[in-house]
């Protein structure tokens, strides 16, 4: 996917990596930030409130400057008691190549006992031929499962690779973390998303790199 050659474009002013729980260090009042990434490729990011403020949304677009061409994420965190802390996590994917080659991927987490979560079960709609797998490893004290769901490539102008990591205590029916992320890349342009989620705290981070 890329080479001693590529370039890396930065987000923010300092890393490639940017928090997107940060994201109100950029001007609220528009509540979005964006960044040209090569050529008309570019990649806006949001944070703002919903539902009277118990509903937390991060949101992450791809633009490729072509119409019908763009990819969007939403995940949104809600509160439902009064003292702020989240009950409930959805995440979701809308990729659109064309009219006829459109994938949408979804999945939710909620709280699971005192400190477990549970979910993160693949919904997908798909006009593509999507490839999916399971793995199951584990050591003395953890087991991880792993499921990859792989769409476009072909004649499709990009590829996408969306990928679940639920980490569980062995003999636990409840995972301790789930891992997120999502993966494009077209001839021009790889870039991906990370959302790593746990009881204590919730770390959300975009990564991209121009290949």
């Amino acid at each position: 996917m890329g080479n001693g050659n590529s370039s890396h474009t930065i987000l923010s002013n300092n890393d490639s990596t940017t928090s997107l729980s940060s994201l109100k260090s950029f001007d609220c009042r528009n509540r979005l930030h964006s960044h040209r990434a090569e050529g008309s490729f570019e990649v806006s990011m949001g944070n703002w409130k919903e539902n009277d403020g118990r509903t937390d949304v991060w949101g992450v677009e791809y633009k490729t400057g072509k119409p019908n061409r763009h990819c969007t994420f939403r995940l949104t965190a809600n509160q439902t008691n009064s003292i702020g802390t989240v009950d409930a996590i959805h995440f979701g994917v809308n990729d659109t190549a064309d009219d006829n080659d459109k994938t949408e991927i979804s999945l939710d987490i909620t709280k699971a006992g005192r400190d477990g979560l549970r979910g993160g079960t693949i919904s997908i709609e798909t006009s593509a031929s999507p490839f999916t797998r399971r793995t199951r490893q584990q050591d003395f004290s953890v087991s991880t499962e792993t499921t990859i769901v792989s769409y476009g490539g072909g004649s499709s102008f990009r590829e996408g690779l969306f990928v679940v990591e639920k980490k569980r205590k062995v003999n636990s029916e409840i995972a301790y973390m789930v891992t997120l992320a999502h993966y494009y890349v077209t001839k021009d342009v790889g870039l991906s998303i990370e959302v790593k989620i746990s009881r204590k705290e919730m770390d959300l981070l975009l990564k991209w790199r121009v290949l």
